[in-house]
């Protein structure tokens, strides 16, 4: 087998246009004062995307949530029902000193909602609580 034979002015050739080539590259100056790093406008900034805010446009009264809970039934009728219990069930649960009609209102919700297997329905949620 033959060696290739290697040629020494070829490689330093290389190796000074690489350094060249490196030299020409821009460095940015290092910033000697911590202040005038801050005080720098920045070269390009990320864009965001605020989320949009939920406005209340009307002091919610009676008349405003059941106007609210009429709208959302409107806009799915197949399950409206179910909706109007769900509010019902999570508004009760926030109250602080819930009474035995609170519960009895909850389990009348679960029963109506699922009438073929109520009784799962109603150890279920409670087994959650």
């Amino acid at each position: 087998m033959s060696a290739k034979k290697k040629n020494p002015l070829k490689d330093i050739n290389a190796f000074l246009a690489h350094q060249e080539q490196a030299s020409q590259i821009a460095v940015p100056n290092p910033v000697a004062n911590h202040d005038e790093y801050l005080e720098q406008k920045p070269s390009q900034v990320a864009k965001v995307v605020r989320p949009e805010k939920v406005k209340i446009t009307e002091e919610v009264t009676l008349q405003s949530a059941i106007k609210l809970l009429q709208q959302l039934m409107q806009k799915n009728p197949s399950s409206a029902r179910e909706s109007l219990s769900e509010v019902v069930i999570k508004t009760v649960e926030q109250l602080e000193d819930r009474s035995p009609a609170d519960t009895m209102l909850i389990n009348t919700l679960l029963y109506l909602n699922n009438q073929d297997d109520w009784k799962a329905a109603v150890e279920a949620y409670w087994a959650k609580r």
